[in-house]
């Protein structure tokens, strides 16, 4: 079998995130029987140095990145507490439409607890009306509310969830005491474009919920009734943004204006990067969304500069870019269904 050197540094930095998280030597284990299998002593150059030390150096840095992100939440968490008043400044990163009120999700946020101000990870503020723009900077006050463990198992765990999605909690706004900074034109541009392709599909189309949740991540259409029919089916993965969009859309267009229009490769990769990204954007930004561009910018890179595509080595550069920035996605099972999904599909390929 041939050794992928970028999944091999994914998996040792995996390796050191979870035994962090798990705290079990056995995964320690794990990562010395991954060295001996690459067998460094029989490579040369940079191969031999790439296994024998970036290996275990990947290993000790997921180690290291873990404990960071775990010491970074502990510092403001244990100073707040379930409906204490305190005041939060953040960036509005995307705004989503609920039935009752309106999600806020902000980005580069500090808290004032207990006399300091800690920044913190990303934060829900709950408001009553979508009155600001994306690229905002917001000063407000309000109410903590901490999210609940799974009491039972098998329940759904609103911590877990949205501690992988590196939320930790939401704030009943009160008062916005000061807003600074201009509207992100792009964002806001891509939410309205994201506004009218859905009233077109709503005034077009009878089940119109379903093909929004497929084409634009807008799920607040979806009926409780047909998205409980495709759970029950074991389909309700094509409701999902992921890389079956991705690789269709993108690809597409890219041999579109290679292969039929003729464009320059610096062109054609140009407009497909861009695509990718607004895309991505206008969909929500999701985790499996993030690695299927990834996966499609690394294959564009590629075949632009003449080098080889590996799917497993493209997978491993984009799970180490996802986890160095967020650890806690291993919590996330949509994270790991995707990328367990790459793995079978380029395993059965190779087989095949």
């Amino acid at each position: 079998m041939r050794k992928r050197p970028f999944l091999l540094l994914a998996t040792e930095f995996l390796l050191g995130i979870v035994c962090v998280r798990e705290q079990l030597p056995a995964w320690g284990v794990l990562a010395v029987l991954l060295l001996v299998y690459t067998t460094p002593w029989k490579e040369r150059g940079m191969r031999k140095v790439l296994f024998a030390a970036g290996l275990p150096g990947m290993f000790l840095l997921g180690m290291l990145q873990m404990q960071r992100q775990l010491d970074f939440r502990q510092q403001y968490l244990q100073k707040l507490t379930d409906g204490q008043e305190v005041r939060l400044a953040g960036k509005i990163d995307r705004i989503e439409p609920k039935t009752r009120c309106v999600y806020y999700y902000l980005k580069d946020c500090t808290v004032e607890a207990e006399s300091q101000t800690l920044p913190c990870n990303d934060v829900i503020a709950y408001v009553s009306s979508a009155s600001h723009s994306a690229g905002q900077i917001l000063n407000i006050e309000g109410t903590i509310s901490l999210f609940t463990e799974a009491s039972n198992e098998g329940m759904f765990d609103a911590r877990q969830f949205y501690q992988s999605q590196k939320i930790d909690f939401g704030i009943w706004v009160t008062k916005i005491s000061r807003v600074y900074g201009k509207p992100d034109r792009y964002r806001c541009a891509l939410q309205n474009m994201k506004k009218r392709a859905n009233d077109v599909i709503r005034h077009s189309i009878r089940d119109d919920g379903v093909l929004s949740a497929m084409l634009l991540g807008e799920k607040g259409a979806l009926d409780a009734e047909i998205k409980s029919l495709y759970q029950r089916a074991g389909i309700a993965h094509v409701l999902a943004i992921s890389g079956l969009h991705i690789s269709l859309l993108g690809m597409g267009l890219y041999r579109l204006l290679r292969k039929r229009l003729h464009t320059r490769y610096v062109t054609a990769v140009l407009a497909t990067t861009v695509f990718l990204i607004s895309y991505a954007v206008l969909s929500g930004n999701g985790v499996s969304t993030q690695r299927a561009v990834g996966m499609c910018l690394i294959y564009l890179f590629a075949d632009v500069t003449g080098y080889a595509y590996d799917m497993l080595n493209a997978l491993g550069i984009v799970v180490l870019v996802l986890l160095w920035d967020n650890p806690f996605l291993l919590s996330y099972s949509g994270f790991v269904f995707s990328v367990m999904a790459v793995i079978a599909i380029a395993v059965g390929a190779n087989v095949l």
